[in-house]
């Protein structure tokens, strides 16, 4: 952990951030294949380790979606309780609701698509739904995380008009604010998109 004033290192030297992304993406990477080498391909730590080295090992959107899946897809067989999978579901959920460039969330719906017609708000809404019991189950109700993934769901639901149980899901999102001030600004910036909402 570097702790400097001002800007952050990898701002004020650029060669040492590469230096240090290298160094990571051989790690992650070096991890993922003794992961393999020492379980198989298929376990649930193999699923872990995707996730966290996607990023490194494909080059597009399509190759980082596939991983992303493979990944969750791995998890949800060997170990459904492993506390990793909700955050996958989030991640994938977050391409689908958050993403700048609409091409990117096509991939992201192309691959995880269930049926045909499905719209990138229904499949954040699958995989938010399916990752939110798996956060309660290891989180307490006020936990950030768990509130956030209220908040995404909420917005995915506003943005199919499915008011059923849209205020349900907002309201436990909006107990985020009662909560000390988060960092990211995450929970506050998924109201203001709530709110903002032409919806």
């Amino acid at each position: 952990v570097f702790l400097m004033a001002g800007k952050p290192w990898h701002q004020r030297d650029p060669v040492r951030a590469k230096q240090m992304d290298e160094r990571h993406a051989t790690h992650a990477l070096r991890a993922l294949e003794l992961r393999k080498a020492f379980y198989g391909d298929y376990h649930e730590l193999v699923a872990k380790d995707l996730f966290y080295s996607g990023g490194l090992i494909g080059k597009t959107d399509d190759e980082h979606a596939r991983l992303l899946y493979d990944a969750i897809d791995m998890m949800r067989n060997t170990n459904r309780l492993n506390l990793n999978l909700p955050y996958m579901f989030e991640a994938y959920s977050a391409y689908l609701l958050f993403s700048k460039r609409p091409d990117t969330a096509d991939v992201y719906l192309r691959v995880a698509a269930l049926e045909a017609g499905e719209t990138k708000y229904a499949a954040a809404e699958r995989m938010l739904r399916e990752g939110l019991p798996l956060f309660r189950h290891h989180y307490p109700e006020n936990n950030i995380a768990l509130l956030m993934n209220e908040c995404s769901l909420a917005l995915a639901l506003l943005k199919q008009q499915k008011w059923q149980d849209f205020d349900e899901h907002y309201a436990i999102c909006r107990k985020g604010l009662d909560l000390p001030p988060d960092p990211s600004g995450g929970i506050a910036g998924r109201i203001r998109l709530i709110e903002n909402d032409p919806l």
